[in-house]
């Protein structure tokens, strides 16, 4: 059986989550200037658009990645 570690720093608090959203974008703004592609779990895509577009970004679609099995947690 595959043993799966726990990812370090995946337990932020909300407030902390939005915080670290809006400093990686700051970076990501500095360095890109292009289109950006994050790869993230829907939960928190809320959280992301509304950090992204406060950041002055232009949230315009989405691309589903459907897959052909479970993933276990």
């Amino acid at each position: 059986m595959v043993k799966f570690d726990k990812i370090k720093g995946d337990n932020l608090s909300e407030e902390e989550f939005e915080i670290f959203l809006l400093n990686w974008l700051k970076l990501g703004f500095i360095f890109c200037k292009g289109a950006f592609y994050i790869c993230m779990s829907a939960k928190e895509w809320g959280k992301l658009r509304k950090c992204f577009e406060a950041m002055g970004g232009h949230w315009s679609s989405d691309i589903i990645w459907v897959k052909d099995r479970l993933v276990p947690l």
